[in-house]
């Protein structure tokens, strides 16, 4: 029979044969079910039962690749299932599907069967952290059946086991008030886990085998990744009179029995055992899976923010479907701490994924033609710009399948004597020399993992050293051209009495507030009038006055200077609009370009057009040009670039106000999970305004969680607004 392939798409499976990678073949039953659903995997990370099930010593339910987070792309059968729903999987529910571990995820069934097994986690938590709702939902249900059993007057606990499971249990009986220590049967591991101690471990005692005493504790939770029977005796003898033994690690049917009691059974049917043992009293009880209860609890839990329930310090590795093969194997055979991740990349190692751009589509694949030079960076955060904007849309034209300019990165490798490796940089896109070689425009962009610069690039200054908070590095290229605007029309030199900014993104917020210390007064033009709440509260209550229309007669001709800071396709209504605004002899200085369909067909936007070619990167001798309008002689510029002057102006204001700009970002994805969203700006899905938003968007690079863990778990400091979700 005819295998059906998904075009651009890639998965690792479990077969009978052994682990098999290639493109997801659609199985002939899912045509047939009831309820469909496929789906974008954003993250996957590897769980311990997936190494038991490759050396197949895992009974009863096999869940190879379950923790997965991911978005419904098309569902049938189950409409509350709707595109963009983002989701967890319940390994349990009885339903078919796919691998988690690849790029595209089928699940079919009844339509009750697949609606349980997917849980709703909100697009506004980061995919790092909805990885852990599955295994933070199974250690709540621990938790929970335990206490259902426990001694009333229990105290201390010990969790049996330092891995993911053990660690997770622990904060949650410290988090009950329990006196709580955790051991391991072997001292690396609780070594390993005890370097990484922070808020999570405050309250919990690290202890080994040989040091822990008998009689001591009231409860403890067999935590371990595979349950040893033999080990009872022991665990008994460290229980005080009456105390609970509590088994949720993996169990073998075959291999369960302790105290004549199969362990197994206990665990699985969450049953509660009384016995004596050496004169004491004993119970055992045991738990598995979680409930829809459990996984909201986790959702709720995790976006409570508490640094103790932040498992992110458990991530070991990340590492790529073209990888996962081969790094499965080499888990296997080995001791590994912590949770590894899995990224929908097709790279292998010493590649380069990148998130490519296709008409319909963006893939998290490798690029072709990615050459190298004596300087190459480590992109960790890129700021999605209005023109990355307009490129996905086709209101552009690009040249390279990878987009990205605003970037701040970690150098990586150098052969200059100007970097070394460790150096934080930004980037200049434009070269003065060849301005038709853009970064992200005509060639390829920072939206990769690994970027390499040729020695042309640094002659001409395209890295610029950079000293200020990383998480604002990617806002310093368009504060940098802002600032060139600010010098072009003579505000830095000679501050004047009003200017006017018209535009309401990032850019446009941005230069009001750069320009409110070169005038006495700044108006902000907002493209719809039910913006101006937003854009008041992102320029955190400054002076500057937010304003709908252009063509109030109080501002007829009130304006010295206008800066142009709208989409391309609006420069012609911005254009008309600073006709109105300006002074006679005031200055238009086009910051963003002109709709090139317009060149040709408009003098004026072909006007425009060649003074912002003619002005490249930050160069002195600006040239303007002027025509009369309504009576006056209104003068125009426009610039493309910035020079080293301006990125070092635009370092000092970013450094003088920090926490200004930082209200600018709105919204932060990671790498895997922009190629979701930015298929939603190619489609003109709803979360189009996403990106097109008063705020500014980042992209955290795959080397953010390596090199600044800090960055890596920080996101915009606004409450967001959670969509309840009622299945």
């Amino acid at each position: 029979m005819t295998r059906v392939l998904i075009p651009g798409s890639w998965s690792v499976e479990l077969l009978a044969r052994g682990l098999s990678a290639g493109p997801v073949s659609i199985p002939p039953e899912f045509g047939s079910a009831k309820a469909q659903v496929r789906a974008r995997v954003i993250l996957s990370a590897i769980c311990r039962s997936d190494l038991r099930e490759i050396r197949r010593e895992r009974d009863h339910l096999q869940t190879f690749g379950h923790e997965v987070v991911a978005e419904v792309v098309e569902s049938s059968g189950v409409p509350q299932l709707y595109p963009g729903y983002r989701f967890v999987l319940d390994p349990h529910a009885r339903v078919s599907r796919t691998s988690g571990f690849s790029t595209h995820l089928l699940l079919w069934g009844a339509p009750e069967d697949v609606t349980a097994a997917l849980r709703f986690v909100p697009p506004e938590l980061p995919p790092d952290l909805a990885l852990w709702v599955e295994p933070l939902a199974c250690a709540l249900n621990c938790v929970v059946a335990a206490h259902t059993n426990a001694p009333a007057e229990a105290r201390k606990a010990l969790v049996y086991g330092a891995g993911t499971y053990g660690t997770i249990i622990a904060t949650l009986l410290r988090s009950g008030g329990l006196d709580v220590t955790i051991t391991n049967r072997t001292g690396r591991r609780l070594e390993w886990l005890r370097s990484k101690a922070g808020p999570w471990s405050r309250g919990i005692t690290f202890t080994g085998l040989e040091d822990l005493q008998c009689r001591q504790f009231d409860l403890i939770v067999d935590a371990s990744a595979s349950v040893d029977p033999a080990t009872y005796p022991f665990l008994a003898s460290l229980l005080n009179n009456g105390g609970q033994i509590h088994v949720f690690g993996g169990t073998h049917a075959r291999q369960s029995l302790a105290f004549g009691l199969s362990l197994d059974g206990i665990r699985r049917k969450r049953l509660c055992k009384d016995l004596v043992y050496e004169n004491h009293a004993l119970r055992i009880t045991g738990s598995h899976e979680a409930s829809n209860a459990d996984f909201d609890a986790a959702v709720q839990l995790i976006l409570e923010n508490r640094p103790q329930h932040d498992y992110r310090f458990l991530h070991s590795a990340h590492i790529s479907l073209g990888d996962l093969v081969s790094t499965l194997g080499q888990l296997d055979k080995s001791t590994h701490y912590g949770k590894p991740i899995v990224f929908p990349s097709t790279a292998r190692k010493n590649e380069n994924a990148a998130l490519i751009r296709h008409p319909s589509r963006v893939d998290l694949s490798v690029p072709a033609g990615n050459t190298g030079g004596p300087v190459t960076v480590e992109p960790l955060i890129v700021g999605l710009c209005g023109t990355d904007v307009q490129m996905l849309t086709g209101e552009r034209r690009c040249e390279t399948p990878v987009l990205g300019h605003e970037m701040v990165a970690r150098v990586a490798e150098s052969r200059s004597p100007d970097y070394r490796q460790g150096d934080i940089v930004v980037a200049n896109p434009v070269r003065k020399s060849e301005p038709s070689k853009v970064l992200g425009h005509s060639v390829p962009g920072a939206l990769q993992e690994r970027l390499a610069f040729s020695s042309s690039d640094i002659e001409e200054g395209a890295l610029i050293t950079y000293k200020g908070p990383l998480e604002l590095g990617p806002l310093v290229e368009p504060l940098a051209c802002v600032f060139h605007g600010m010098r072009v029309t003579g505000l830095v030199a000679s501050p004047v009495k009003a200017v006017a900014v018209i535009g309401d993104g990032a850019l446009g917020l941005m230069t009001a507030l750069i320009a409110e210390g070169f005038a006495e007064k700044v108006t902000l033009f907002t493209k719809a009038s039910s913006r101006k709440v937003k854009v008041r509260r992102a320029l955190g209550g400054q002076s500057i006055a937010v304003e709908h229309d252009p063509y109030d007669s109080k501002f007829d001709t009130q304006f010295d200077v206008v800066f142009n800071c709208t989409t391309r396709a609006s420069a012609k209504t911005a254009i008309a609009a600073s006709e109105f605004l300006l002074r006679s002899n005031g200055i238009l200085d086009m910051v963003s370009g002109v709709d090139e369909l317009g060149v040709g067909t408009d003098s004026r936007i072909e006007a425009v057009q060649t003074v912002r070619e003619s002005n490249v990167s930050g160069m002195t001798d600006i040239q303007l040009i002027q025509w009369e309008a309504r009576g006056k002689t209104i003068q125009v510029t426009g610039h493309r670039g910035a020079s080293d002057v301006d990125f070092e102006s635009a370092q000092t204001i970013i450094c003088r106000s920090p926490e200004q700009f930082r209200s600018l970002i709105g919204a932060t994805l990671q790498f895997a999970e922009a190629a979701v969203h930015m298929e939603k700006v190619i489609s003109r899905a709803s979360e189009f305004g996403y990106f097109r938003g008063p705020y500014k968007t980042l992209i955290f690079g795959p080397s953010l969680a390596e090199h600044a863990p800090e960055i890596a778990a920080w996101r915009p400091q606004f409450k967001p607004t959670i969509k309840a979700v009622t299945l």
